[in-house]
């Protein structure tokens, strides 16, 4: 879509940032690690905070998802949302699979009807 306005219009919009791991990112950037928490109506999601891993490869999807359950850890928070999304299942069953193995996850699952379905899973951390 292209419009044409008056510069006078126009005015700079800071973007909303998140420091992770360290590094700053862009909270709505599709292929970026996305870290939000949301105010919530007491509901497993709603109070979790969420990894958005969409459209990333297994493997940086796996090392952002290491580092965000170890920031998760030294935060206290025991339960987390890693978002990968539904696509063909590729980044989901490598996720599954690094969660099997880690030491500190006490237990993982699809979510439920309303959390985001077989596209979200939410992880159970041993704190």
């Amino acid at each position: 879509m292209k419009t044409k306005t008056n510069i006078k219009n126009l005015r700079l919009v800071e973007e909303n940032r998140v420091t992770f791991n360290g590094k700053e990112i862009d909270k709505s950037g599709k292929n970026k690690v996305t870290v939000s928490k949301s105010a919530g109506s007491g509901n497993t999601r709603g109070s979790a905070l969420e990894l958005d891993i969409r459209g990333m490869s297994s493997d940086e999807g796996i090392n952002a998802v290491d580092s965000f359950i170890d920031e998760s850890m030294m935060s206290n928070i025991s339960s987390v949302t890693i978002i990968h999304g539904k696509g063909t299942g590729i980044l989901r069953q490598a996720v599954h699979g690094y969660l099997r193995s880690h030491k500190r996850v006490k237990s993982y699952r699809l979510g439920k009807y309303g959390e985001g379905e077989d596209g979200v899973t939410v992880v159970t951390i041993d704190c």
